[in-house]
């Protein structure tokens, strides 16, 4: 990644048995499309709703024409609204806080980083994701991850975590 100084120094000095996910926390709005467990989308005239397996999560993108709340709250997902241009739907996420790991665990971010999501209609049954990270304190220049998701007969398991995740304490912290 291209870190700026700042940033490489949070990722030398990352503590991984901090991930939020080992305490059962969300991951936010751009990290979970990252992972192997299915995501379930439901469309409707005023927004996008994603249902994740894991952790049970959901995250809404509102598609009414209507801006982020000022001010925005800091919370795990953010506040997502989002227009289509042609077969796309793009995102824009605002407002998470600093504990939420973009991309993978260990990576940070500041105040300042903007998420763009495109959802790309590529055929009946296939969606093509990017996500852009633009993050001035901890990248030198915006830089992008895709990924392809097919539609499958699948319904959503229970995928339960407690806060009495007794697995934390084996996990990498230094």
């Amino acid at each position: 990644m291209p870190y700026t100084e700042a940033g490489q120094d949070a990722w030398d000095n990352r503590v991984l048995g901090e991930d939020p996910t080992g305490y059962c926390q969300p991951s936010g709005p751009s990290r979970v499309f990252h992972t192997p467990f299915p995501v379930q989308i439901i469309q409707t005239e005023s927004q996008v709703s994603f249902l994740f397996e894991m952790l049970h999560m959901y995250h809404r993108v509102f598609t009414d024409g209507r801006d982020h709340p000022d001010p925005v709250d800091k919370t795990w997902w953010g506040h997502s609204i989002g227009r289509y241009d042609g077969d796309s739907l793009l995102g824009d996420p605002v407002g998470r806080h600093a504990r939420t790991c973009p991309y993978t665990s260990g990576v940070q971010h500041s105040d300042q980083l903007q998420l763009t999501q495109v959802f790309e209609k590529t055929g009946p049954d296939a969606i093509r994701y990017t996500v852009t990270y633009d993050d001035p304190v901890f990248f030198t220049e915006p830089w992008s991850v895709t990924s392809q998701f097919t539609r499958s007969e699948y319904d959503l398991l229970e995928f339960i975590c407690t806060e009495n995740n007794r697995d934390v304490a084996h996990f990498i912290t230094e």
